[in-house]
């Protein structure tokens, strides 16, 4: 077993080679290579390689000009070098590797078409077409077309996304797809997420309102209060890659703190005591908020792409999100840190 560095998406990556399943280093892989586990993706191959370790079943996609992804099977050391994907199956002991990674932050998702925002953008690589995410103030993430695609009728188009879903995957080939923030551009080593001098936590917790708030006291903090439209931009991108990359852990929606009752004249109140800037920051789905009652409460929509929907008071979130100026864990004297991979600048100081 020896280590080398591979470079990907402009990312340099510390791998072990010849790891076998099982190893510490094969997880590793795993992990810093947005590998699916027992995923497989039907299709003709491109080629077929046996007695291959995982880390040169990637390499040998990454250096074949059609490759999309690689299937390969650990136990009989089969990899399989496909040209796209169109649907996926479960099948055990088979893994998908992508071509190209940055963990935690590029996806196999590309929203639907009718998602993306007005314009035509080309982009000569991924951080040029990130970049032009960062600039407009709807976006939240983007899929850019690799100038190296056989039969693209668009290379190098960038396309900025309104809205992304978890569960659509994308069916052309050589596509990146990237969130407007990548989870470790502001990742504390705790767990919590730096933004703009406030702390946010994100928690799988069937909650209430007030179930929520109790659980962000006892962290120092209370329901998230948005602000801004770069701050709704930011929690709702952190949510879909969350949800995106962790499904084990994370799933549905958020809970937001802001609500509507009598006692703000029915004018909607975040959790801080502030009224809503409803004419400043984008928040709500198509049609929402609904709602004409006395009392209502908002979240983050997992079914339709994380945008503000208002809920009854009766209905419970699967998620929370706190947020708090100072954790007890004393979270202004930690530093961003970058997990396995050194992130490219673009991605970090936004």
């Amino acid at each position: 077993m020896r280590i080398v560095q591979l470079l990907t998406l402009g990312i340099v990556i510390n791998i072990s080679v010849g790891c076998k399943s099982g190893d510490p280093c094969f997880q590793e892989f795993l992990d810093t290579h947005c590998v699916q586990k027992d995923v497989v993706y039907p299709g003709s191959n491109l080629i077929t390689s046996t007695n291959i370790s995982i880390e040169e079943c990637h390499q040998a996609c990454q250096n074949h000009l059609e490759c999309d992804h690689a299937s390969y099977a650990p136990g009989q050391k089969i990899c399989k070098l496909k040209y796209q994907k169109m649907y996926s199956t479960t099948e055990s002991g088979f893994y998908a590797i992508p071509k190209d990674c940055i963990p935690n932050c590029s996806m196999d998702t590309k929203g639907s078409h009718n998602s993306n925002l007005p314009g035509s953008y080309l982009a000569d690589s991924l951080m040029d077409c990130h970049s032009l995410c960062l600039e407009h103030p709807e976006c939240v993430g983007v899929t850019w077309e690799r100038p190296w695609e056989v039969n693209t009728k668009a290379p190098n188009a960038c396309n900025l996304k309104r809205k992304m879903a978890v569960g659509l995957i994308r069916t052309s080939i050589f596509q990146v797809t990237l969130p407007r923030y990548c989870l470790h551009s502001r990742e504390q080593p705790n767990g919590w997420h730096l933004y703009q001098n406030k702390y946010y936590k994100f928690i799988n917790q069937i909650n209430s309102y007030e179930s929520g708030m109790v659980s962000c006291g006892e962290l120092g903090g209370r329901l998230v209060s948005i602000e801004s439209q770069e701050e709704f931009l930011f929690l709702r991108s952190v949510a879909f890659t969350l949800n995106y990359h962790h499904p084990e852990k994370y799933n549905g929606s958020y809970r937001l703190g802001l609500f509507k009752s009598n006692w703000t004249s029915l004018k909607w109140t975040l959790s801080n005591g502030n009224i809503f800037k409803e004419s400043q920051i984008d928040l709500w789905c198509p049609k929402q908020p609904s709602i004409a009652s006395s009392i209502a409460y908002a979240r983050l929509w997992s079914g339709a792409g994380f945008c503000g929907d208002d809920i009854f008071s009766s209905l419970s979130t699967q998620n929370i999100i706190c947020e708090a100026s100072v954790c007890k864990e004393d979270l202004p004297k930690m530093k961003n840190v970058r997990k396995q991979a050194q992130i490219p600048n673009s991605l970090i100081h936004q």
